[in-house]
């Protein structure tokens, strides 16, 4: 098979990365309630900070206001704790809900730039579809969503290549710790001046973006992905 020596070198530039932890206590819930689910960011405090952060995982509870949890952060490509896996294929959908996050610059105006009931429900359930396989509201336009994330990490254009990597360097997954097994993950991004909050800016390796994808795209070429694209969603 012919295989882009491109690529085998991001498959060997391998990062090392090393989980860190939070403390996480959930403040607000999302104003926005549809199909019976609160859809968007909830407001919480990060080890003292003020931020907003999306669920990406439907069927545990996370009581609002809450106690401290303990929560792990993984980012991309080193997914050290992150609740649906560390493969390829996980780096893939975790590259995919950072442009669902921020956008892609592009076609994509992401969850943290949208401010409609609709849109963002449509975004909320595409990131629960994106990790579950239970999403029984979801609709045309979240499909969608999920097509152009999908496609936004496998075949970026050269209007939104810089987007979608800062996207993908940016995102952070607050996964629960042991003590807080019962508790959703979430998503945050690391930069500031967006809807989804003020978050304090964290410079990642221009490479770990380009590394994660790496892998990603050499599992295609020894084989071939199939599959349709899994239907999920959380729930409260």
């Amino acid at each position: 098979m012919n295989k882009n020596p491109i690529l085998l070198s991001f498959a060997i530039l391998v990062l090392a990365g090393v989980g860190r932890a939070s403390l996480i206590t959930f403040n607000t819930l999302p104003i926005t309630v549809q199909h019976g689910t609160y859809n968007g960011f909830v407001g919480a405090s990060i080890d003292g900070s003020l931020l907003n952060i999306v669920t990406d995982d439907y069927f545990s509870n996370t009581d609002v206001p809450s106690e401290p949890w303990d929560y792990n952060v993984s980012t991309l490509p080193n997914l050290t704790s992150a609740r649906f896996g560390s493969d390829d294929i996980a780096r893939m959908k975790y590259a995919e809900a950072a442009v669902l996050l921020a956008g892609d610059g592009s076609t994509l105006a992401g969850i943290a730039n949208v401010t409609s009931r609709k849109a963002i429900t449509d975004y909320q359930y595409a990131l629960w579809a994106l990790f579950s396989d239970d999403v029984p509201h979801i609709d045309d336009e979240s499909l969608s969503l999920l097509n152009a994330a999908q496609n936004d990490i496998l075949h970026p254009s050269a209007a939104n290549l810089v987007s979608v990597k800062t996207a993908a360097e940016n995102l952070r997954i607050y996964t629960p710790a042991a003590s807080a097994a019962s508790n959703q993950e979430f998503l945050g991004i690391s930069v500031a001046n967006t809807v989804s909050g003020e978050i304090t800016p964290t410079p990642e390796p221009a490479t770990t973006f380009l590394v994660g994808i790496g892998f990603v795209l050499l599992s295609f070429l020894t084989r071939k992905f199939s599959g349709e694209k899994i239907v999920q969603r959380i729930g409260r």
